[in-house]
């Protein structure tokens, strides 16, 4: 959180990189798992996915796809980053 300005190794802002790019991998990874648990008889699979009130620092016109490969030094600080 609130890391300097950077890229991750495949090119995205590191912060983006982490708190979004990483939690959907880690999803995507998990999903044949959860499905096939779900199929067992009283399965209760779920997956529950937490955020901080860091968001609130996001650009208040959404994410701006142009700049994720950016490391988004000058017109964003550390909290728009985060958020």
């Amino acid at each position: 959180m609130f890391k300097p300005p950077a890229l991750s190794q495949d090119g995205y802002e590191a912060t983006f990189a982490t708190n979004h790019l990483a939690h959907a991998l880690v999803i995507k990874q998990l999903l044949p798992t959860l499905l096939k648990t779900a199929e067992t008889p009283d399965a209760d699979v779920r997956l529950i996915s937490l955020t901080s009130e860091g968001w609130a620092g996001h650009p208040k016109e959404g994410v701006n796809f142009g700049t994720l490969q950016t490391m988004q030094n000058a017109a964003f600080g550390k909290l728009t980053r985060y958020g």
